[in-house]
């Protein structure tokens, strides 16, 4: 327990240096792996309070073209986002290189993404650093659950957004 502790908080400290100037990002693409619970909503969510020049989009690593589950649209419309006609999209490589924020949903994404793509390190941020409880935690995937585990995910993913927004002065 506190070795993990001890982990999260060496994380924190270090994506404290390293983070972009959240003030001046235009673009931002939101990760997950399948993309088709967590980053569309997120996406969705920050587009509906981002101001319009702010470009954002959704992105898996796994093959896309599938849609959202019926328990994911029916806890997105909870939160007033109609998730019904999304359709999951793999990530490229330009819109990798072209963003100024990378959010992922979980810790070993961000890593394993800061390692393929050094140039955007930097701009690669796990979702949950903008948690105000600062645990810095993962946010679970509630595919195949029951719908109020979704609930519980989105709330915590509008949590996290809500830090973003903060910080970017929305």
């Amino acid at each position: 327990m506190l070795t993990q502790v001890f982990r999260r908080w060496s994380l924190r400290r270090r994506l404290d240096r390293r983070v972009p100037d959240f003030t001046a990002v235009n673009r931002i693409v939101v990760m997950c792996t399948a993309n088709r619970v967590r980053s569309p909503f997120a996406a969705l969510y920050l587009l509906r309070r981002l101001p319009e020049s702010v470009h954002v989009i959704s992105r898996g690593v796994l093959p896309g073209g599938r849609g959202c589950p019926a328990e994911a649209i029916a806890a997105g419309a909870l939160h007033g986002l109609d998730m019904s006609r999304h359709e999951a999209r793999t990530v490229t490589a330009t819109e990798l290189l072209t963003t100024d924020l990378v959010l992922t949903m979980e810790l070993r994404m961000a890593h394993e993404l800061a390692v393929m793509y050094p140039a955007v390190a930097r701009c690669i941020v796990p979702l949950g650093y903008f948690d105000a409880s600062r645990r810095l935690d993962d946010i679970f995937d509630p595919f195949m659950l029951p719908r109020a585990e979704y609930v519980k995910a989105y709330d915590l993913i509008a949590r996290c957004c809500d830090g973003l927004l903060h910080e970017m002065g929305c």
